[in-house]
């Protein structure tokens, strides 16, 4: 997939600032109504979060941290994995959306004491109005040597999903970078990874969650999302160790290192 509705190419984004123009244009229809589909039949469904979100428990739970580690929940995940860390032994703390992405945030100055070993974002990028000064926030809030975490949904599944959906001649029509912007920004690993290694992170991994999923389509993903333990499960454990299968899945989950 060749960064689709990105707001920059990845060539660009060395070129952004704080400054950025987003036009206030509304959404096409085609996006509009693909995301009321999503909207309905994936996120107010929790039962069907269970897979993927099991999926990136493995993924960042393994990553090593100093022993009191302050993890930072500086997302719109819904702060889903406080007390777990919290039963590891660390100190968390959770930030309100508008910290990172609001109007204000750029008033909002970290001091060491702020910043995290661990930085979780989940939703965070894709419903920014100018994601790259919340990547910005965020890398801000790691400490050196720390990770951050970023989840998003993935443009490719998408597009699949809307296909799915039979509306075929729609999406290779209206899903152009040139087109209107959607509500909410869409990425794929290419171009997540390009705006992570250009804000200065290095060692940037993408993984894809819920392979198993995107294949079989959305209307029929209760199955695949609710195996926790079976045949499906041990299938997307090994996609999401894949690079080759990062866009293969409902969301990509990227870890990137600040040096």
């Amino acid at each position: 997939m060749t960064h689709l509705f990105a707001d920059r190419r990845p060539e660009d984004y060395s070129r952004m600032t704080a400054a950025m123009d987003f036009p206030a244009l509304p959404a096409p229809p085609v996006v509009d109504a693909l995301l009321e589909v999503m909207e309905l039949r994936w996120h107010d469904a929790p039962a069907d979060r269970r897979l993927h979100d099991a999926l990136a428990w493995e993924l960042v739970s393994a990553i090593p941290l100093p022993p009191g580690a302050h993890v930072v929940e500086a997302d719109r995940g819904g702060a889903r994995w406080t007390r777990r860390w919290i039963e590891r032994g660390c100190r968390v703390t959770s930030l309100a959306g508008d910290e990172i992405t609001g109007p204000e945030a750029e008033r909002i100055e970290w001091t060491d004491k702020d910043r995290g070993d661990l930085v979780l974002a989940t939703a965070t990028l894709q419903s920014a109005a100018d994601p790259f000064l919340a990547l910005q926030r965020l890398v801000g809030l790691v400490k050196p040597g720390g990770i951050l975490c970023v989840r998003v949904e993935n443009l490719l599944s998408l597009v699949l999903g809307w296909l799915q959906e039979q509306q075929r001649g729609h999406a290779p029509e209206r899903w152009h970078p040139e087109r209107r912007r959607p509500k909410r920004r869409l990425y794929d690993s290419g171009t997540l990874k390009a705006a992570l290694l250009d804000a200065g992170l290095v060692d940037v991994r993408c993984h894809a969650l819920a392979v198993t999923a995107t294949a079989s389509g959305r209307l029929a993903a209760c199955a695949p999302l609710a195996d926790e333990d079976g045949l499906y499960a041990a299938i997307d454990r090994a996609a999401a160790h894949d690079p080759l299968l990062a866009d293969a899945g409902l969301h990509i989950l990227a870890l990137a290192r600040r040096p």
